[in-house]
């Protein structure tokens, strides 16, 4: 997933395909089988609600760079991204990232 986060932080003309099953990164997730993963319906109540906060479509396609810009302004007033993402167990790592972006850190 590293190697992915990079390329889209580094590359703004970078083409990002938006979909609501596995993609990209998820390739090396142990819940992953085949192209489905063990947890599919909890994985696409996430992908929607988060399509849903950055009003994106669940399908389509747009630049690293506008995703980025999106984000970054969305998650401006957020507080905790369980207001998001729900109920999961990256959500600690994840406030943790978000608060240090509002520090300056």
């Amino acid at each position: 997933m590293r190697k992915i986060v990079d390329r889209i932080r580094c590359d703004g003309s970078l083409s990002i395909v938006l979909v609501m099953d596995c993609d990209d990164i998820c390739e090396h997730c142990p819940d992953k089988v085949g192209d489905l993963c063990r947890h599919g319906d909890s994985v696409a109540k996430k992908d929607d609600s988060v399509a849903k906060f950055l009003e994106l479509p669940h399908e389509g396609e747009t630049t690293a760079g506008e995703l980025m810009t999106l984000a970054a302004e969305k998650i401006k007033g957020l507080t905790d991204v369980g207001e998001v993402c729900g109920e999961c167990y990256w959500s600690s790592i994840c406030n943790r990232i978000l608060e240090k972006k509002r520090s300056g850190r």
